[in-house]
C-alpha cells in the first residue's frame, strides 16, 4: 500500500515516541499491516462496511417553495472542525428538500460525517460526530453519513477515522487531478482499529482530556498573535503620527483624532502630500499572458502583458474590499476596482503606505452596502507631515520593528503547527496501541 500522507507527519510521530518511554500492553500481535507494525493482542481490525453503512442524501443547497425547509450539516462545517463534534452550537444552512429524502437522511447522535473529497491527499476523508440530537437536520450531498451498526463507544467514533492509520488509507487511495475523491468503495474497504469496547471508553476520555489541554495552549497561542498584531498597528500608528522620538516638543495639531504634534510637522490635506488616481478597466477575460501582475481592490487578481503604472506603487480598494492598501514593488496595472497613487510630492511612497495602512479609510466609503471609496474623500482629509529625512528615519523604524514582530508571530504559528501535529500523533499513538492510557 502506497502512503503519502505519513511521509509529512512520520518524522513528528517517530520524535514523539522517542522522548520518553510510554507505558505498553502486555501483548502485541502483528497487524499484518507494515508500516503499522503491531496492535495489542486482545484488539481487532475490522473495514468500515463491516461495522457501519455509508450513505449519500443528493441534499443540494437549494430552497423550493413546495419543499419542506431542513438544515444541512455541509462540508464546511466538518472540515477544519479542530473538535471533531457536530452539536447544537453550529449555525447549519437551511435549504429544502423532498419530504422522502429529508426523512431517510435526518442524522441522529452517535452518527460520523465524512468528508469524500480535498484539494489535496493530506486533508481528505477528515470526520466529525454528531454529538447531540439535532432536530431536522440532514446532510448535504457534499459529505457521507456513516451510521454505526457494530456496537462502539459514542466518544471513541470521533478518533476512530481522525487518526494516521486511517487517514493515511484515505490519501493513499483518493484519485483526481484538480480535486481529490474517495468512492464508497475507498470508505467501505478501510480498516479502522477497535479495542474492547471498556478500553474504547477509557482512551476516549484520555484524549479528550488530552486534547483539550492542547487546543487551550493552542488557543492561548492564537491570542498572543492577535496581540501581535495589535502591538505592530500601533507601532506604526504612533510612528507616523507621533514620530519616534520621545521627546520631541509637541503642540497641538489642530485635528481632533490627531491630538498633539511634533512642533515641526506641517499640517496639510493629503491632496499635497499624495494624489490618488481611479484603476483602469481589464475584464478577467481580457488578460493576456505577461509578467505584469493586476492589483484589485485587495491584491493581486492575476497577470498581464502591459502594465499601467510604474513601481514601486500603491494601491488602495476602491469597491469590494473598500480601503485595502497594498505597496507594489514591480510595475503594475491598476483595475479599476482600486486606486493608485499617481503623485506624492517627492515624499516617501512608504511612509505614504503605511501611513495608509492605519488611516481609516473605510470610514469614508459611500454607497451599497459593497460600498465604494472616493478619492476626493481622501484628498480632503488632513495629515501632520514630517519632514522628508525624517520620513526615511520613521520607516527604517517601523520595519525594524514589524519585522521583529513579524518573526515572532512566525515562530509562534510553527508552534501551533507543531501543536496541531502532536495533537494528531497522539490520537494515532494512543488508538493504535502504541500507548496505553488504561
Amino acid at each position: 500500500m502506497k502512503c503519502c500522507a505519513v511521509k509529512k507527519h512520520g518524522l513528528y510521530w517517530a520524535g514523539l515516541r522517542e522522548k520518553k518511554v510510554k507505558k505498553r500492553y502486555d501483548k502485541y500481535k502483528p497487524s499484518g499491516i507494515e508500516w503499522i507494525g503491531e496492535i495489542p493482542e486482545h484488539w481487532d481490525i475490522e473495514k468500515l462496511r463491516y461495522i457501519g453503512k455509508f450513505t449519500s442524501s443528493g441534499i443540494d443547497k437549494k430552497i423550493k417553495d413546495d419543499e419542506p425547509i431542513v438544515k444541512i450539516i455541509n462540508y464546511t462545517d466538518v472540515y477544519g472542525n479542530s473538535s471533531l463534534v457536530l452539536n447544537s452550537d453550529i449555525n447549519y444552512m437551511e435549504v429544502s428538500c423532498p419530504e422522502q429524502k429529508r426523512m431517510d437522511h435526518q442524522v441522529i447522535k452517535g452518527d460520523l460525517i465524512f468528508t469524500p473529497s480535498s484539494e489535496t491527499i493530506v486533508d481528505i476523508g477528515l470526520s466529525a460526530l454528531v454529538d447531540e440530537k439535532l432536530e431536522n437536520t440532514a446532510y448535504s450531498y457534499h459529505v457521507l453519513r456513516f451510521r454505526f451498526e457494530k456496537e462502539t463507544d459514542h466518544t471513541f467514533k470521533k478518533f476512530l477515522c481522525n487518526n494516521y492509520f486511517v487517514l493515511n488509507q484515505f490519501s493513499a487511495n483518493a484519485k483526481g487531478t484538480t480535486r481529490q475523491i474517495l468512492n464508497r468503495e475507498n470508505f467501505n474497504s478501510t480498516l479502522v482499529i477497535l479495542p474492547p469496547k471498556p478500553e474504547q471508553s477509557a482512551i476516549a476520555n484520555y484524549l479528550d482530556d488530552k486534547t483539550a489541554e492542547i487546543d487551550t495552549l493552542i488557543e492561548k497561542k492564537k491570542k498572543l498573535i492577535e496581540l501581535l498584531k495589535e502591538e505592530r498597528t500601533v507601532v506604526i500608528n504612533q510612528a507616523v503620527t507621533r514620530g519616534i522620538n520621545p521627546n520631541v516638543k509637541l503642540k497641538e495639531s489642530g485635528i481632533e483624532w490627531l491630538g498633539q504634534i511634533p512642533e515641526y510637522w506641517e499640517v496639510k490635506k493629503l491632496k499635497y502630500v499624495f494624489q490618488l488616481s481611479r484603476g483602469f478597466d481589464l475584464s478577467s477575460n481580457n488578460f493576456k499572458s505577461g509578467a505584469f501582475p493586476v492589483y484589485g481592490s485587495n491584491g493581486i487578481i492575476g497577470y498581464h502583458n502591459k502594465s499601467t503604472t510604474k513601481g514601486p506603487g500603491i494601491t488602495v480598494g476602491r469597491s469590494g474590499s473598500v480601503g485595502e492598501v497594498n505597496y507594489v514593488e514591480t510595475d503594475f496595472w491598476a483595475h479599476n476596482t482600486c486606486l493608485y497613487v499617481y503623485k506624492n510630492f517627492d515624499n516617501d511612497l512608504k511612509y505614504i503606505f503605511y501611513f495608509l495602512k492605519v488611516f481609516d479609510l473605510k470610514s469614508l466609503s459611500s454607497g451599497s452596502a459593497v460600498g465604494t471609496l472616493n478619492r476626493n474623500y481622501i484628498h480632503s482629509e488632513i495629515i501632520a507631515l514630517p519632514p522628508a529625512l525624517e520620513q526615511h528615519q520613521i520607516i527604517q523604524h517601523i520595519e525594524t520593528e514589524t519585522k521583529r514582530i513579524d518573526s515572532t508571530i512566525t515562530n509562534i504559528e510553527k508552534e501551533i503547527e507543531l501543536l496541531a501535529e502532536y495533537r494528531t500523533a497522539l490520537i494515532s499513538e494512543v488508538v493504535t496501541g502504541k500507548i496505553k492510557v488504561i
